[in-house]
């Protein structure tokens, strides 16, 4: 099951740059080549727009969207470098014949699937030598993280992720805020203090949650003081609101957050505990695991090595935190 799990690291990783290697002091030494550096190791232009072209990111129009999905595609870089590093403090290798294996394996699934070794390669942007130095880098993350994926560790995962592992239903009511487009930068802000000031009289008494929902909520549910009745933690509602919701207690009432929606305030108003068991869900569960222990290992090696991005260039102000938010930062070139 662990193999399973570890398909998510190219996502919790970033590692797909590959495809590209530059091996130029003339482009190091040259500030416009260079998009970031780890320590003294730079992260050139070239890979950035390779790993954009991928993506087709770069067929995109300039703007806020184009440049968050830079930016996401300079942290996966940046995620890369960092966890190639661990597994060289480390000390783990990989026997070429493992990558040998792995690579038959899939030109033999291939084969079965009638698709033509060549064209995965062309449509997945890749040559077999990067296809090999993938699995090399899976290979290296699997010993890695092997040691870390314990019974203990499961069962703690678990537990402390119940609630969206074994079918559990929240009862919730809502009170949704639509931000004016007019209002540009200052619309989201705007509607998060009304939010707040609305959850303060809640919190105080001065008005019950059905009554605000009543007074204020611009949703459909409004006329039934904000009630949603029940969900489960995937596949109904909104990712960015059954997170928020289901990280409350019955009774409480949610700090203001953003969904692309609007803002919200949540309360929830019943749970239906779920009756799954941990051995049932176990292939989430080492999901869940491996990428947690995928941050930490990053977060580690991260707080060792300075990450400085180069003036133009759009990141984000911090590393990845599931709880917040984080600002598109982009330095001005110098004399822009």
């Amino acid at each position: 099951m662990l193999a399973a799990a570890l398909i998510l690291i190219a996502t919790a990783t970033g590692a797909r740059s590959d495809e590209v290697r530059v091996d130029s002091a003339e482009a190091a030494d040259d500030g416009a080549a260079v998009v970031a550096r780890l320590g003294d190791e730079p992260i050139l232009r070239v890979e950035l727009e390779a790993l954009l072209k991928r993506t087709g990111t770069d067929a995109l129009p300039m703007n806020e969207q184009r440049r968050r999905l830079e930016a996401e595609a300079l942290e996966q870089l940046v995620n890369e470098r960092l966890l190639q590093k661990a597994i060289v403090s480390e000390r783990v290798e990989v026997d070429p014949a493992e990558v040998a294996s792995m690579l038959r394996a899939m030109k033999a699934q291939l084969a079965e699937k009638q698709i033509p070794f060549e064209a995965f390669l062309a449509q997945s942007g890749r040559d077999e030598q990067s296809l090999k130095r993938q699995f090399e880098l899976d290979a290296a993350v699997r010993k890695l993280l092997l040691p870390r994926i314990t019974s203990e560790a499961l069962a703690a995962t678990f537990a402390k992720h119940r609630r969206e592992l074994d079918g559990t239903r929240m009862r919730a009511s809502h009170i949704v805020l639509r931000p004016d487009p007019a209002r540009g930068d200052e619309a989201i802000p705007e509607m998060l203090r009304r939010a707040e000031a609305i959850r303060r009289e809640i919190l105080k008494g001065g008005v019950t949650f059905a009554d605000a929902a009543r007074m204020h909520s611009a949703g459909p549910s409004r006329s039934l003081g904000g009630d949603i009745g029940y969900f489960p933690r995937h596949g109904v509602l909104h990712e960015d609101f059954t997170k928020a919701v289901f990280s409350l207690g019955k009774g409480d009432v949610s700090r203001p957050f953003v969904t692309p929606f609007g803002v919200h305030l949540a309360l929830v108003t019943d749970i239906q505990p779920g009756s799954a068991s941990p051995d049932s869900v176990r292939g989430q569960v080492e999901a869940i695991l491996v990428r947690q222990e995928i941050r930490a290992i990053l977060d580690r090696v991260r707080a060792t090595t300075p990450v400085r991005f180069s003036p133009g260039v759009a990141h984000f102000d911090g590393p990845s935190d599931e709880n917040s938010p984080r600002n598109l930062v982009v330095e001005p070139a110098e004399g822009g």
